[in-house]
């Protein structure tokens, strides 16, 4: 496993080993239960003006497991690359037949492509367009909800590049974060018109490959889990904060999108890989980025970090439960799961990424753990408890208050 720091960088950067589940015959969200997938190919979710057309048809594609019987299934929404200038929504079928297999309801959309000029103000307006049409998928998804057996507490993006972009957007842009110039007259808020009115487009994770935000303060505590896949040497989309070489203006790759997760307290993971490029090179590096996204969202299904907690007894996977009290004065619990023996830190972090305090180190057995932290002489604030076991990170914000 190859791990690196950055100053000032509360994460670890590394490639994660994959998780260790109970030892059952398979597991339903992390193993490829199911020999075969359903499609249902070219549905229409949605329409919208684009630059070439006063009324864009959007169509998805939706794979299903065949034969399955569970009636709430998490769904995920796979959004394809092309830098907002083209790209198919069959480009994603890969992961959406792999998730599929373990489970998950997958579709791969189209959304609107094309920048008209190359402007700062004409490029937002791509990536407006593609998060609203993002957007629109999810409505779409839990409007319909009862008919393809979906869990509409349970719906996450997934992205290529530019697609990652567009999930980013449509996790995290608000209203009023649109820039001055954005013709939000001509082409709709972040929400957008493009279909499904009246449903909710809040998503619960982000799955970032190869992609970046436009800013990070679009970033809010308590938004969607994010995880980032990406090659520390990407010549496209940068890893930190650069210049774009294809928009013209700086971008935020997957290090300052961990960085702020964490310093907020969302939960968030990151493979950085040193001299990898723009997408993964073989079938060896696409097996591990799948492995990890698995890893992610199987953490976020099956802890109460995400959703639920799954059972009782031995854990399936990591997880930091919730602290109690919170808020608290003096004295806080915190519970945190492990599936096996882990080397694991438990540290307490000040929102200015200052370490106060550090709770436990070193290798913990499988199971549920509790520590009491006492905050001593700490003044009143929002504190970042992080726990690090075998290179993933999960955080969760307490408010200390005297």
């Amino acid at each position: 496993m190859h791990c690196t720091r950055f100053a000032g960088l509360l994460t670890i950067l590394c490639l994660l080993p994959a998780l260790t589940v109970p030892a059952i015959s398979q597991v339903r969200y992390y193993d490829e239960i199911f020999p075969e997938v359903t499609l249902t190919g070219s549905i229409q979710f949605g329409s919208a003006p684009s630059i070439y057309s006063s009324s864009e048809k959007l169509r998805l594609d939706l794979y299903q497991p065949t034969g399955d019987v569970e009636m709430l299934r998490p769904a995920i929404v796979f959004i394809h690359g092309g830098g907002w200038s083209g790209g198919q929504r069959n480009e994603m079928q890969p992961w959406c037949q792999t998730f599929a297999r373990r489970g998950y309801v997958t579709v791969t959309i189209d959304y609107r492509t094309g920048i008209w000029k190359p402007t700062f103000a004409y490029t937002f307006e791509a990536g407006l367009r593609a998060n609203q049409d993002v957007r629109a998928a999810v409505r779409w998804l839990r409007a319909n909800a009862a008919l393809y057996r979906i869990d509409a507490r349970r719906i996450f993006l997934g992205g290529a590049s530019a697609g990652s972009m567009a999930a980013l957007l449509a996790a995290y842009l608000d209203d009023d974060e649109i820039p001055a110039g954005v013709d939000t007259v001509k082409w709709g808020n972040a929400e957008g018109r493009s279909g499904s009115p009246g449903f909710s487009s809040q998503v619960q994770g982000v799955l970032n490959y190869c992609g970046a935000i436009l800013d990070t303060l679009y970033m809010d505590a308590g938004e969607a889990a994010v995880a980032s896949f990406q090659g520390m040497a990407d010549p496209l989309v940068p890893f930190g904060s650069a210049k774009s070489p294809d928009f013209g203006f700086v971008i935020h790759g997957s290090a300052p999108i961990t960085r702020t997760a964490q310093r907020l307290g969302i939960t968030t993971a990151l493979a950085g890989i040193p001299d990898m490029g723009h997408g993964v090179p073989d079938q060896a590096m696409m097996d591990s980025l799948i492995r990890f996204e698995r890893n992610f969202l199987y953490l976020l299904i099956s802890t109460q970090v995400g959703v639920e907690r799954l059972g009782q007894g031995q854990p399936n996977s990591y997880g930091l439960l919730q602290s109690y009290p919170n808020p608290f004065n003096a004295a806080t619990t915190i519970c945190y799961l492990l599936p096996h023996e882990s080397e694991i830190a438990l540290a307490v972090h000040a929102v200015d990424g200052r370490r106060v305090a550090l709770l436990e180190q070193g290798r913990r057995s499988a199971g549920e753990h509790t520590v009491h932290w006492q905050a001593g002489d700490l003044a009143t604030g929002v504190y970042i408890v992080s726990l690090h076991a075998d290179g993933l990170v999960l955080s969760q914000r307490v408010t200390l208050i005297k």
